[in-house]
């Protein structure tokens, strides 16, 4: 059984900005996540069900989300995976000290 999490960009209707609904696809749970520091801490918390494990996060985008607001979240994103990539080849060069 992969582990497969959707995640769709919305805008926020109480005003101006976005938000990113989070679904786990085996549960159908989902979850509104404010910014990417809660999308982020909700897709470790939820992966953690599925021992940590994580295949694949499907993104979309609801029509009425403006390139300006698409752009901020991929830019987060990449930022994002840059940091885990980072921590990642830290913890391995760490790991490979230790031998």
């Amino acid at each position: 059984m992969d582990v497969i999490f959707d995640a769709t960009i919305k805008m926020n209707p109480q005003g101006a900005g976005w938000y990113i609904e989070l679904e786990d696809t085996e549960t159908t749970e989902s979850f509104k996540c404010e910014d990417l520091k809660v999308f982020e801490s909700k897709l470790n918390e939820l992966s953690e069900k599925y021992t940590g494990r994580l295949d694949e996060v499907r993104w979309s985008k609801d029509d009425d989300v403006t390139p300006f607001y698409l752009n901020e979240v991929r830019l987060g994103i990449i930022a994002m995976e840059e940091q885990i990539n980072k921590e990642k080849a830290e913890a391995e060069a760490h790991n490979a000290s230790l031998k």
